[in-house]
């Protein structure tokens, strides 16, 4: 595979993944009937990067830790929940066995 024809799979997928901990993040936040802004005080973020993590707009891996460690969650995979992973690679069957 030529990695530059695969970026634009990779962000698709980072986009599409970053959409999702954002809205686990928000559900999150509103089972716990919390505000943005309540809620960011809480993990120790202002609102705004509070906002970017619910927008799946450039998320830090701070955010989420702090954000993981207001909620007790266990790992940071709570957020992601059951994703398809997609196929990229195909296995090379033209090798020969031997």
């Amino acid at each position: 595979m030529d990695g530059l024809a695969d970026a634009p799979l990779a962000a698709d997928l980072l986009a599409e993944a970053l959409r999702h901990v954002g809205s686990s993040v928000r559900d999150l936040r509103e089972e716990h009937e919390l505000t943005q802004k309540d809620a960011a005080r809480l993990a120790g973020l202002n609102q705004t990067r509070w906002q970017r993590v619910e927008t799946g707009d450039g998320t830090r891996l701070g955010d989420l830790l702090a954000i993981q460690h207001l909620f007790g969650l266990e790992s940071l995979e709570a957020f992601f929940g059951p994703q398809p992973s997609r196929r990229v690679l195909q296995p090379d069957t033209t090798a020969s066995a031997g």
